[in-house]
């Protein structure tokens, strides 16, 4: 009988970017697709450019089986897609190229951005000419997030051991939630992405130099994709990330002399339309705490990409199209237990995601 196998490492990638950026797992299923597809991830947003689009393909091939050399395999590679043409049309006939900066990686200029009452669709023609179409997609109404408030808790996690049984963690940190506001009454769509941003030192007898790094934050994976329909489009105390205070989840060596410096918080809102909140929403469903992608398989997730020149062509992701908010939190040690108060500061987003500077510190360094 013959074994259908796709590795779809790319998807992995980019749903859990999408949904859970900062995650570290790789998806590495084995679902039961046995087409060549193409799987689309780009975002464009009404911030100034570069806008990126990833392009991944799925070729099935027949192999021989290791096992049984007499029955052959059908097995799914995943590539980058080079060499295509990709472009961006809203509907007063504009158009915007996307130009190929690494394999299976395309960028606007960073004169595009999405404006308000105006649609935008993907154009996509492979190499060996297939046409691929995203549906129309509109800017959303924006989505505001303010009152910040960090509250000092516990948390308990489940978590596997090496030796394959599971136990329960209790982590001590900050549980910080928002209010979130729409403009209308209408439904509040929107996703937030924290991520966790530490500065360190490094200190010797006669220098000090200047380290940063992202962490990854795994308790965030069931608070950022939500939907909500009230009268007032407003949503009071909701909570936007969980922020470890255990110094083992800072990852640095005392004994090597680092030192941490300040905890920030960068936090993206991104208001949704209808197309990308069902993409989301599904995609979350099937991520468990572990923060892996179980069935149903990236197949059966909505998308709104489709093949123009053979209807009958898998093409599986999202182009979104969605206003997006970045706002940058220092995070201020405080003597109080029962909160800590969180100072917005410049932001912080664009900062590689870890780097050393010598002896001075950088110009986005925080001292206080």
């Amino acid at each position: 009988m013959k074994r259908y196998i796709l590795y779809i490492t790319s998807i992995a990638v980019m749903l859990l970017q999408a949904v859970l950026p900062s995650c570290r797992e790789i998806y590495n299923h084995v679902p039961n697709i046995a087409e060549d597809a193409i799987v689309v991830d780009g975002l464009l947003s009404d911030h100034p450019g570069p806008h990126l689009i990833r392009l991944t393909g799925i070729e099935m091939i027949e192999t021989s089986d290791p096992d049984n050399p007499h029955s052959p395999v059908n097995e799914g590679i995943p590539d980058y897609i080079k060499g295509a043409s990709v472009i961006v049309a809203d509907d007063a006939g504009n158009q915007f190229i996307f130009s190929e900066e690494a394999p299976g990686r395309y960028y606007s200029d960073s004169t595009l951005r999405a404006v308000e009452g105006m649609s935008y669709t993907l154009h996509i023609t492979t190499s060996n000419g297939h046409v691929y179409l995203s549906s129309p997609q509109q800017l959303p109404e924006p989505v505001t997030m303010d009152t910040l408030i960090a509250m000092n808790t516990y948390r308990e996690r489940l978590v596997l051991s090496n030796q394959g049984t599971y136990y329960i963690e209790r982590i001590h940190g900050l549980e910080i939630v928002a209010d979130i506001s729409g403009s209308s009454n209408n439904r509040l769509l929107f996703r937030v992405i924290p991520q966790y941003l530490l500065l360190y030192t490094e200190t010797f007898a006669n220098h000090q130099n200047y380290l940063w790094k992202k962490l990854y934050m795994p308790d965030n994976i069931n608070i950022n994709i939500e939907a909500f329909e009230q009268e007032t489009a407003v949503v009071r105390n909701h909570e936007v990330a969980f922020m470890s205070l255990r110094e083992q989840d800072m990852y640095i060596d005392r004994e090597q002399n680092f030192d941490p410096h300040r905890r920030i918080l960068l936090l993206s809102l991104f208001s949704l339309n209808e197309d990308s909140w069902s993409f989301y929403h599904s995609a979350h469903g099937q991520i468990r705490s572990e923060g892996r992608l179980f069935d149903p398989m990236a197949k059966q997730l909505p998308s709104n990409i489709y093949c123009e020149s053979d209807p009958g062509r898998l093409a599986l992701g999202l182009f979104e199209v969605s206003r997006a908010t970045k706002k940058t939190f220092v995070v201020v040690e405080t003597p109080w237990q029962d909160y800590y108060p969180l100072r917005e500061t410049e932001d912080l987003h664009h900062i590689p995601d870890f780097g050393k500077i010598f002896f001075d510190p950088p110009g986005f360094w925080v001292d206080r």
